[in-house]
């Protein structure tokens, strides 16, 4: 596992990608300003697949580590690799702030995990990162929710990011978890038109011009993934016939590119398919049945080709809709 420590250096601003984040980032700050004055919190931060999840998680815990914390990070697993306390695992093994605080913490039973974590929050504020939480062993989950129930002064920040509209390993823990107070919901959306417009700016970079950002907003839905593999695809491309002589108006314009069309095996081609590959099989099929419509969907057709009941369709359309 490649962990997040303390010791790890801020990132400069222009090293940054993330883009159409700062209400999101302005949540973040304030949590930890309200966590180092001793407070508990507990962020989720949700959105589709593609939609740069476990990018804000990297960027959110370098702000923690460049404000102070001592920040650990773990992932969970897929069903067929989740073992119980698999997450609490890749905690005790991260690099800890002090070699001493973690040879503490790997021989302990369960039940002294949360009273170690409280000890190593007292010298500097603890900031743990849990990436696909919905994936989580509900062993480690339950050990993390006492600790942020029972240790309401503790300068502790949980922070997680979740597949939206992903059903839970353990629902009645998903409902414990929004229950508490020190709860909040991050929400990662696509990009809107202006995020795109940055992003494109950001990737193609001069002389290279820059493709349509409605364009590609249009083929993409705004997700972050799907939008970078086509920018990377269009700047693969070989370069376009020479452009035809400027008006004397347009010769400060900046010159527009044809539409950067996806060809099947190219990096866009590769990204739609890992995105499907993580998508439940409603969901995946549903895509198809859109693809296959296209314009022609409609409503009343989808059901009826796809053997299911409307709810259903509805539910795949909306979460599909959130990937972009």
């Amino acid at each position: 596992m490649q962990g997040v420590s303390c010791l790890h250096p801020p990132r400069k601003p222009e090293e940054l990608t993330l883009v159409d984040r700062e209400t999101q980032f302005r949540a973040l700050r304030l949590a930890l300003t309200e966590c180092a004055a001793g407070t508990v919190k507990l962020l989720v931060a949700e959105g589709g697949m593609g939609c740069g999840k476990s990018t804000f998680l990297g960027e959110a815990l370098h702000t923690a580590a460049a404000s102070g914390f001592a920040v650990l990070r773990a992932a969970g697993l897929p069903a067929d690799h989740r073992q119980p306390l698999g997450v609490l695992q890749q905690l005790l093994n991260d690099p800890a702030p002090e070699d001493t605080a973690r040879t503490a913490v790997r021989p302990m039973p369960v039940q002294h995990v949360r009273g170690a974590l409280e000890r190593l929050a007292a010298g500097a504020p603890l900031a743990i990162g849990i990436d696909d939480v919905q994936d989580a062993d509900p062993e480690s989950l339950h050990c993390l929710m006492r600790l942020t129930r029972h240790s309401p002064t503790s300068r502790i920040l949980l922070l997680c990011t979740a597949l939206a509209c992903s059903p839970a390993a353990d629902p009645v823990l998903e409902a414990e978890l929004m229950r508490q107070t020190a709860f909040e919901r991050i929400t990662l959306d696509c990009l809107s038109l202006d995020g795109v417009t940055g992003l494109v700016s950001d990737r193609c970079a001069r002389p290279t011009a820059p493709p349509p950002a409605d364009y590609c907003l249009t083929v993409t839905g705004g997700n972050p993934l799907l939008l970078r593999a086509l920018l990377e695809e269009h700047s693969e491309a070989d370069a376009p016939s020479a452009p035809r002589p400027a008006e004397p108006s347009a010769l400060h314009s900046p010159p527009q590119a044809a539409p950067p069309r996806p060809v099947v095996g190219g990096r866009f081609y590769q990204s739609v398919l890992a995105c499907l590959s993580r998508t439940e099989t409603a969901i995946r099929q549903t895509a198809g049945a859109l693809a296959v419509l296209g314009g022609a969907a409609r409503a009343d057709l989808l059901p009826q080709l796809l053997g299911a009941s409307p709810a259903s369709v509805t539910r795949g359309c909306v979460r599909w809709r959130r990937r972009g």
